[in-house]
């Protein structure tokens, strides 16, 4: 990149745009680029995990979202995508906390909700499955 070569931002975005035209490897020298400029950029860090996740990378998801989590411990999209890539792993107990930490942060999200409810009422584990009646409190729509 000539215009901004220290702009991490710039390098982004331009990543962005190869990711959408399919240039992968160029995408992915972006992201680097920018999270080398500007190691706590949390976007840039998410997009590789998103992309590694897409093909079945889990660690390296994992570790992108780790990083996500740690930059914005706050962030309840950066904790619903760390759970959910433990939950692909197979990491119940761990998934559950960062859903529950998502959740907490963005209580009016019912697709976060619906995939908390689905885990704690069918896992075979009895360790994460409530005891009849126990568990999540139910949360409708209608304020109740």
């Amino acid at each position: 990149m000539k215009l901004a070569p220290k702009n991490a931002s710039s390098h982004f975005n331009i990543a962005l745009i190869d990711m959408v035209q399919g240039r992968l490897d160029e995408a992915d020298t972006e992201l680097r680029s920018a999270i080398a400029i500007r190691p706590d950029y949390a976007e840039a860090h998410k997009q590789p995990g998103h992309s590694a996740d897409a093909q079945g990378s889990l660690d390296p998801a994992i570790e992108q979202f780790r990083e996500v989590v740690r930059i914005r411990p706050d962030g309840s999209d950066a904790h619903y995508n760390l759970g959910r890539a433990l939950l692909a792993k197979g990491t119940m107990a761990e998934a559950i906390d960062h859903l529950r930490r998502a959740i907490a942060g963005r209580p009016d999200a019912p697709s976060m909700m619906d995939d908390l409810a689905w885990i704690l009422a069918t896992s075979p584990d009895d360790a994460i499955r409530p005891a009849e009646g126990g568990g999540e409190p139910r949360r409708t729509g209608c304020g109740a």
